[in-house]
Formats: structure tokens, sequence, C-alpha cells
């Protein structure tokens, strides 16, 4: 039963446009190095290819117009699709070698043969390419078709991107968060959202954002991997922009763009956001002084030629009576002199008749990314002023920054 499928005027913009966020998956390979499927349903409207990238239990598949010529014996059986395992990254480095002014030059043509053999060929003017492939049973097809349109229905969904009120300020707050999310993929790995706010953290910070979403009346917050907010981001352009919304179960995240679906895997996310009582706790309850957030920013940024590269950056914070000191605090090694920067900022007085000095660390880049947020987020307005609630009573363990609309807890290290 041969058969040839070609594909030309190819609208390669669609690949271009999303690179960067396929290469955020690990495609799996079934043979070798051939870690993409290249697929064309043949269906009456179809007009173009797809590219389908599977990751243990993430998908992909990107849509990518072009006009399609089919040449087949009449006993081929009618809507029959026709797939090829290929290397994705081949594909687009293809792609890539060429200029924009040549794709609509390029043709892709998927054969079947009489003699059972098949073949995969990229064709550029005079530049001719035979690529490794394997040809897909349609049972294979059907499977990842399956998959592909499996969505949940729009009142099953635990979260609804597009369905919010400011699907893109939300966008952008989730997106901050990150900078509060921990390294460790095993934990501490996802940003939350509730009713009223959006929360990253780990073990040593606690970012708030006074932002929140709807979610299902039965739960106190729904969670998105790091990742997947990673990608919503780069969705969240100008010209593009990334839905979402959570699988009835939570374990999986289906992701839209024009011409780009996911199906991200969501359930290895593990977090331990804290309730209200335990932020609550953290800090004190007033207010110790306020500062313009950009001259803080100014004063934080000064220590930072003089950390050594396998420093921790560690900030100490010395609270005086009339105004704060910043130190960094280095022993040094044997045989050479140490080190000791110190910066101070006038706040007037802080402390009251009777209250002594103290002192704590933080670390110096989470004050950096919170005030970086801050005064990004004020755009062409002057930099807002910070809210600073620190004591020395053992159990506040956190200093709390907070200005309108996010807040942020460090742990104070003694």
């Amino acid at each position: 039963m041969p058969r040839k499928i070609q594909f030309s005027d190819i609208k390669f913009q669609s690949l271009v446009n999303y690179e960067k966020v396929l290469a955020r998956l690990k495609p799996q390979a079934n043979v070798s190095d051939l870690d993409a499927t290249l697929y064309y349903a043949d269906e009456p409207k179809e007009s173009g290819f797809r590219i389908l990238l599977t990751e243990d239990a993430s998908f992909s598949c990107l849509y990518i117009k072009s006009t399609v010529k089919k040449t087949q014996t009449a006993d081929t059986p009618l809507n029959t699709s026709l797939g090829f395992s290929v290397n994705w990254k081949t594909l687009v480095n293809i792609v890539r070698q060429y200029p924009e002014s040549s794709w609509p030059n390029v043709v892709v043509t998927l054969s079947l043969n009489d003699d059972d053999t098949t073949s995969y060929k990229i064709d550029v003017g005079n530049d001719h390419i035979s690529l490794p492939h394997i040809a897909l049973s349609e049972t294979a097809l059907q499977t990842k078709e399956f998959i592909m349109d499996e969505k949940p229905q729009e009142g099953d969904a635990q979260f609804h991107l597009s369905q919010e009120l400011n699907p893109k300020a939300l966008i952008e707050e989730m997106t901050s968060s990150l900078s509060f999310v921990g390294d460790d993929d095993r934990v501490h790995n996802a940003v939350s959202i509730y009713k009223d706010k959006v929360l990253a953290n780990d073990t040593r910070r606690i970012y708030v954002a006074d932002i929140g979403g709807s979610i299902p009346e039965d739960k106190d917050f729904v969670s998105i991997h790091k990742r997947t907010v990673e990608i919503i981001s780069m969705l969240n352009t100008k010209t593009t922009f990334g839905d979402a919304l959570i699988s009835p179960l939570g374990d999986r995240i289906y992701v839209q763009a024009p011409e780009l679906t996911l199906i991200l895997n969501n359930s290895s996310i593990n977090v331990a956001p804290p309730a209200d009582e335990d932020l609550k706790s953290l800090a004190p309850a007033n207010i110790l002084f306020s500062i313009d957030s950009a001259v803080l920013s100014s004063a934080v940024s000064f220590f930072t030629t003089f950390y050594k590269s396998s420093d921790k950056r560690v900030l100490t914070i010395h609270i005086k009576n009339d105004g704060v000191l910043l130190i960094i605090k280095d022993s040094g090694v044997a045989g050479f002199s140490s080190a000791h920067v110190e910066k101070f900022l006038d706040t007037g007085t802080i402390l009251g008749d009777g209250e002594e000095d103290f002192e704590f660390a933080v670390h110096q880049d989470d004050l950096d990314e919170f005030l970086n947020i801050v005064i990004k987020a004020s755009g062409k307005n002057p930099p807002p002023m910070v809210d600073v609630y620190v004591d020395n009573d053992d159990d506040h363990r956190a200093m709390k920054l907070s200005t309108v609309g996010r807040s942020v807890y460090l742990a104070k290290k003694n």
C-alpha cells in the first residue's frame, strides 16, 4: 500500500517561537535517539503536521501549518494517519541552518514504499537530506492521539487560568515567586495558589503576593510545579498567552497556546506551605522601621563585590538605636587578614528606651530578589517604601519585609 505525503510552504515560525519552551522538556527516545513523532492526521480539514514529544508522564504537541500533497493508491483506507519517529533536535537544527527566506522552499516527505521500506526526506532547493526514522503503527498513533485529546471539562478543572479576572497579573506573581522556590526538584518544588494569595517557600524564605485564584471551595490551595510555572511564564508574551487547567486530581496540568498543547506532570509536587497562623508567628506584629526600597536595594547591592565566589553571601544586620548597620564578616584564611565591611543606614530612632542593640544574619540574595521584584513592579512610579518587622525575640524566627501587594519572610540566623 504505497503512500507518500509531502509538506511544503511550511510555517516553521511556530517551531522557532516555541523552541525554548520545548527545550524545557527532556523527550524520551523509543529507539536510538528518535525522540519525537512527526505525525500527520489524514482528516478533511488537516493542513499541516504535528510534532509530538513524550517525557515520562508529560507530553507536548506542536502543530505546524503547511500545504499538504498526498499520493496514495485507491485501496488506502480513508482517514489513515501516518507518523514517523524522528530526532527532534535534528529537525530544529536543519530549520535553523537556513534563513527564514528559504523556509518556503523546504519540502518534507514521508513515504511508505511498495517494498515495505520507508523514507523521511527534507529537501531545500538543491540540498537533499535523508534522515533516520521508524514508521509507527496505526495503533501507536491512536494511543498518542488519545493522550493529547485528554483534557478536563470546563467545570471539572481544579483551576483554569484564563477564567481569572487578571490572568497576566497572576502569571507575573507566580513567576516572581519562583525566586523563592528551592533548587531541589524533590522538595519545595511548586508554587501554591490560594483564594487570596500566591505563596512560595523553602526552608529559609517565604514569599507571599496578595493576588489569589479561583480554586475549589473544598481546597485551601492548589499547587503548580515550578517547571510548569516557568513554561507558562515563557508563553505569557505580548503575542501569546499560555492558558492552563489543573486536572480534577491535580496530577496533570494542561497548558495551551496558539498551535501548542502541553500535558505536564504535576504529581511530583512536594510542598508544605505555612498556614496563616504560622506566618503570623514568624515575625512581630509591629513595624520596626520603614525605608525606601530603592535605598535599601542600593545598600544591599553595595556588598556584592566583596563576596568570594564560594561564599554563601550571608549579610549580618545590626539593629542600633539610631539606624541599621549592614555587615559582611570574613574570618579569612590562615596567613591572610580577615575582611569586615560595614554600611550604615540612617533610619532615625527605631529602638525604645531600654531596648538593646541586636543583630542577626540573612542571605543577601534573598533580600536582593525581593527588592528587585518590588522595584520592577513599581514600573514608572517611584519605588515604594518597605516596612520591616523584626525584633530580638527568639520566638520570632524571621524578619518580614512588606510593601503594597507582597511580603517576604527571611529566616534569621544568629
